[in-house]
C-alpha cells in the first residue's frame, strides 16, 4: 500500500490531522506497551484492545483509499472513453458528408500512372583545381 500526505493535500487542500502511517506507528507502540511489564492488567488489555483497533483501522482505511482511488481511475476512463467515442463519431459523420475520396496531387504529372517522372538532366561535374 502506498500513503502519501501530498496526495491527499493535493485532493483536498488541507494536510490531515493523522495520516495513515502515523495510525500504524501509535498503534504498534501502544501494542509494544502492552506486551511490556511495566504496566497493570487492565491496563494491559486496554493497551492491547487499543494497539490491535489501530491495526484494524489502519488497513481499514487503506483499503478503503484503494477503493476510492480505483472508483475515481474507474470514472476517468468512463470520461475518456466517451470523449473518445465522441470525436470518432464526429470524424466518421464529416467523412461521410464529403463522400469524396482525398488524392494527393502530383506536379504536372498523371494521378493514375504508376511510377512518377524523374528529372533526368546530365550533371556537370567541375574540377575545381
Amino acid at each position: 500500500m502506498t500513503h502519501s500526505r501530498k496526495r491527499s493535500f493535493a485532493e483536498t487542500g488541507t494536510r490531515p490531522l493523522l495520516s495513515h502511517t502515523s495510525i500504524l506507528i501509535i498503534s504498534i507502540f501502544v501494542l509494544g506497551m502492552a506486551t511490556g511489564t511495566t504496566s497493570s492488567l487492565p491496563a494491559d488489555s486496554t493497551y492491547l484492545m487499543m494497539g490491535v483497533f489501530g491495526l484494524i483501522s489502519y488497513f481499514g482505511l487503506g483499503a478503503l483509499a484503494a477503493t476510492r482511488e480505483r472508483k475515481l481511475r474507474k470514472q476517468e476512463m468512463e470520461q475518456k472513453e466517451e470523449a473518445l467515442e465522441g470525436r470518432l463519431e464526429r470524424h466518421l459523420s464529416k467523412d461521410s458528408q464529403t463522400n469524396t475520396p482525398q488524392r494527393v496531387a502530383v506536379n504536372g504529372a498523371d494521378q493514375c500512372s504508376q511510377y512518377q517522372a524523374v528529372n533526368i538532366k546530365p550533371a556537370i561535374f567541375q574540377n575545381r583545381y
